[in-house]
Parts: structure tokens; sequence; C-alpha cells
């Protein structure tokens, strides 16, 4: 602002002189005038373009946003294994990144999805951990019969203080988890339109589509539902009572005060 400021210096300078002769100023001053105003300003611009050049370098130095700007930090997650038997599984200090599967045996989309789930493990699997998480053990047994995977399958997922950050009733549900723990990249719903496009481009690969297609323009393209601070699996629309407090299901599978 203030190189602006001094170019007007010798304007005003020169209209001062005016009003204290009170009479009109010789050409050869008015030309004086005109060829120092125009080397003064010049010189205020290139000033002024510096100070922006330099206040453009600061910001280039100001770390920007990152893919992995908003993640969430997930450490570990605790599940049960098709025995029952209660697993902490740690996400943190792994070789590979983890890719976290979440599916849900009664949601049509789940099963519509498992071709895709499928060729993704096959072709990454030697780059990536694959987990896949129920979230509930209804018919999991049968359901994994006709769905065999090529990675550990758990049943039910135990809140923890991170996860509950997490919209995890949402399925099929895919997250990846960096070896320092941090969520990196997350799609809710079947591989298909946008989402299948972002998983074929990250993972660099070509998925070869649902195996089911659902009703037409059916949206969204997954189910959604909550878990309680047991595991315990809601529909969309329950309503429980948490201590003094009424709850109820919302579509993005995070609870919501009544």
């Amino acid at each position: 602002m203030y190189p602006f400021l001094l170019a007007k210096f010798p304007y005003l300078v020169f209209y001062q002189h005016l009003a204290v002769v009170k009479k009109e100023p010789h050409p050869i001053y008015i030309i004086i005038y005109s060829i120092g105003l125009a080397v003064f300003t010049s010189g205020t611009l290139f000033s002024s373009q510096s100070w922006l050049l330099a206040d453009a370098r600061k910001l280039s130095e100001v770390p920007q946003a990152s893919q992995q700007a908003g993640s969430i930090y997930i450490p570990n997650i605790i599940t049960r294994d098709l025995q029952g038997k209660q697993v902490d599984i740690k996400l943190t200090g792994t070789t590979k990144p983890t890719v976290i599967y979440i599916f849900e045996s009664r949601c049509m989309w789940s099963a519509s999805n498992y071709s895709n789930i499928k060729r993704l493990a096959e072709e990454v699997g030697d780059k990536y951990n694959f987990i896949g998480i129920s979230l509930s053990d209804h018919k999991l047994e049968n359901y994994i019969a006709a769905h065999p995977f090529q990675f550990p399958i758990f049943k039910t997922l135990l809140p923890t203080q991170h996860t509950k950050e997490v919209s995890l009733g949402v399925v099929p549900q895919t997250i990846v988890i960096s070896r320092t723990g941090k969520t990196t990249k997350r799609w809710l719903g079947v591989y298909a339109g946008d989402v299948a496009r972002e998983i074929e481009q990250f993972f660099r690969i070509k998925l070869p589509g649902l195996t089911v297609d659902g009703p037409p323009n059916a949206q969204p393209l997954n189910c959604s539902f909550c878990l309680d601070d047991s595991g315990l699996l809601y529909s969309q629309g329950a309503k429980i009572l948490n201590g003094n407090r009424s709850q109820i299901c919302k579509p993005n599978g995070q609870w919501g005060q009544i």
C-alpha cells in the first residue's frame, strides 16, 4: 500500500506549488514533472511487484492440504474371528498399508460388489494387507461359502475411541490405512460410477464390475447400519436408549439425538 501512496507525492508537491504561486506553470515545468512522475511511478510499480512476488513466495512455502488432510488415526480395530474370539488387529508399524473391507451378509450391495473386491485383492494383495469385516455374523458361514475371500474375514466390530470417528456402519465400505495408522482413502458403497473410477486410478487396476445390478437408478448404492458401544448392529431408523439419551440410527450410519 505504501508505494502507491508515495507515487502520489510528486503530484501533491506539484499542485501545492500551483496553489502557492497561483498561476499556470511554465511548459518546461510540466515536461519535467511528467518525466519525473513516469520514472518515479515505474520504480514504485517495480517495488510493489517485488513485494507481491515476495508474498507469493511466502505463500508457496506454507504447507498445502495433502490427500491425507482430514485423515483419521486408527491404530487398531477390535473385532472377533469366525470362532467368536476377540481379536485386536494392529494397524500401525505394519510392513504394508492395510485395506479394510467392511460388508454385511444381508446387504444386497455387499453381494453385488464381491467380484470387484475379489479382483482388487488379487491384483494388489502383494502391496497391501487385506482385512474383511462383516458387521454381523448373520448366516456368515453360508455367505463366505458362497463368496470365498482370499484374505482373513472377521465378524462384528467393537467401536473404539478412534473408529467412532468413522461411519463404519455404511456397507460395503473400503478404507485404506497407512503404515502409521492414518486413513489415506475411503470409499462408501459398491465399486460403480465415480467410486469405481477412483479405485481403478488409485490402485491402477481394471475392475470387472458388479455381479448383480441393483434396482434401476437406485441411490445410494450401499446399506446403512449403526453400531452401539457393544458392537450390536442396528438398521436405519432403529431407536435405542443410550444412558439417558434417546438415539436414532441415521442414513449415514451415525447415531443422532431424538
